[in-house]
């Protein structure tokens, strides 16, 4: 007789993975890593705002990114911002259609679309970029690397 255990080879194992690569983004001590998670992320954001610029943000969270692409993630999200919002936000969370490449055709288009930077300086008088700030350039890239995307003037960190 043959040792080979045919109902053990030809069984499929479903693990819990799919569902612990997402509870990463939330709770990322999972794997000893000390960050803050997605809720914390946006409690710290939120103490920014007064109560009514709060309002105004939750009103409207829009996902994207390819982490975003977990199936019912918006519920998550939502169910975690309404945990730590104010009882009189009214929280709405809407998912790209496609958000593992929507940032990115957004991207294109807007660097596409040049009156894009002067209809955002119109609307944000505030701010002012010379015309060869707005844009990192490839070899400027190559020279500065990444981190450089961090101290640039168009940078979003805060």
């Amino acid at each position: 007789e043959d040792d080979y255990n045919t109902e053990y080879y030809n069984n499929c194992f479903l693990g819990v993975d799919q569902f612990r690569g997402a509870e990463l983004m939330f709770k990322p001590y999972l794997i000893g890593v000390e960050q803050a998670g997605v809720t914390e992320i946006v409690q710290t954001i939120l103490k920014f705002f007064d109560l009514e610029q709060q309002r105004r943000l939750l009103n409207c969270v829009f996902l994207t990114g390819g982490n975003m692409s977990y199936s019912n993630i918006e519920d998550r999200i939502y169910n975690d911002i309404r945990q730590i919002a104010d009882y009189s936000c009214e929280v709405n969370v809407v998912k790209a259609k496609n958000p593992s490449l929507d940032a990115w055709n957004g991207a294109r288009e807007f660097s596409n679309k040049a009156e894009n930077w002067s209809a955002y300086e119109a609307s944000n008088s505030h701010v002012h970029i010379e015309q060869e700030k707005r844009f990192v350039s490839k070899q400027e890239y190559e020279e500065k690397g990444y981190e450089y995307l961090q101290e640039h003037s168009c940078s979003n960190t805060l």
